[in-house]
């Protein structure tokens, strides 16, 4: 917990033993990565809301969320206090390129893209060489198209249905397009909530490039303080078809690129067996209130609990209070995450 006078310090809640304020002190902290878990209903999507607006407004950072759920955008008109944008990706397709491009970042485009369907579909090598030189084709071609119209069906394999889908969601613009330059700099909710619902793996795509773009694009900047949050909501779906990325771009790339996570998830089991790792890497863990016992049993070696520590856990079970651990300190606090007072 960091002094309330620093300029680095972002308000979490009250404690509710002792009445306190409890702050993080984000400058202090070995990681600027937040994982809060909650069952359904104990308020986890808006204390994933609160935090990541707070730490956006500390810092002037943009907020990038993925939204599976379609209420980040009610979430953030609440919290925020200034202009976003929702971009829906069934609606308007993301951009793989534009015409105009030069010939260095189209290349790259494609690669990533290539490589991050691969990282999930697993594609044997002649078809990924197959679509990338169909998709650096298409881009060069400058014909406004979805890659849906224009690849052609053999390359799609046995995974024809979810391929299918995934190109439907990017596009190749004719003309000169800055939508996703202006998701990546401004305060953005990407509603995933149809595409999910639709296919998962997809979902986990989509997710894994825009986020791919974002270090793309913070690698101009390379600052250790934070300069973008990006909230990932149903970690499990990210950890399950696309764990290797994932845990790059946690390990390995978003703290150097000042990009801090803020991730959710119903159950610490839902991240097994990446558990330690993904916690190793939080900052701060919060899990807010359950009154399962089995629950607090298997979150108290992460929250540093004791027997009584658990029992106090469960007596506050209403909406918005949990336990807060900020790291590397070793006592937990039981605290009420207030939405609106800061």
């Amino acid at each position: 917990m960091g002094s309330e006078n620093s300029a680095n310090d972002v308000y979490i809640g009250v404690d509710l033993v002792f009445g306190r304020r409890v702050s993080w002190n984000v400058e202090t902290s070995p990681s600027q990565h937040i994982l809060v878990v909650g069952p359904t209903g104990s308020g986890k999507s808006i204390a994933v809301s609160v935090l990541a607006s707070r730490l956006g407004r500390r810092f002037d950072a943009p907020i990038t969320i993925f939204d599976i759920k379609n209420e980040y955008g009610d979430y953030m008109r609440l919290f925020l206090g200034r202009p976003f944008n929702v971009w829906n990706v069934m609606h308007t397709p993301i951009p793989l390129c534009t015409c105009g491009d030069d010939e260095n970042s189209l290349h790259y485009d494609v690669h990533l893209f290539v490589t991050t369907v691969n990282s999930v579909f697993k594609m044997p090598s002649y078809t990924r060489e197959q679509l990338y030189d169909t998709l650096v084709r298409l881009c060069k071609q400058c014909d406004e198209v979805t890659l849906e119209e224009a690849v052609p069906s053999h390359l799609l394999t046995d995974e024809y249905e979810s391929l299918s889908t995934l190109f439907s969601v990017f596009k190749v613009y004719e003309s000169p397009y800055n939508a996703l330059n202006m998701l990546l700099e401004r305060d953005s909710v990407i509603d995933l909530h149809k595409l999910f619902l639709l296919d998962k793996r997809v979902s986990a795509i989509t997710i894994l490039y825009i986020v791919k773009q974002i270090l793309k694009k913070s690698r101009v900047f390379f600052e250790s303080r934070i300069s973008r949050i990006v909230v990932l909501d149903e970690l499990w779906h990210l950890t399950h078809y696309a764990v290797d990325e994932f845990m790059n771009v946690l390990v390995r790339y978003s703290r150097g690129f000042g990009i801090s996570l803020a991730m959710a998830t119903q159950n610490i089991d839902d991240l097994k067996p990446y558990t330690d790792s993904i916690v190793e890497n939080c900052g701060m863990l919060l899990a807010l209130s359950s009154a399962s016992q089995s629950y607090w049993l298997k979150l108290a070696r992460y929250l540093n609990l004791s027997r009584k520590g658990i029992e106090n856990a469960m007596r506050f079970s209403s909406q918005g209070t949990g336990v807060l651990r900020i790291y590397p300190h070793e006592k937990p606090f039981h605290v009420y995450l207030d939405p609106f007072d800061e």
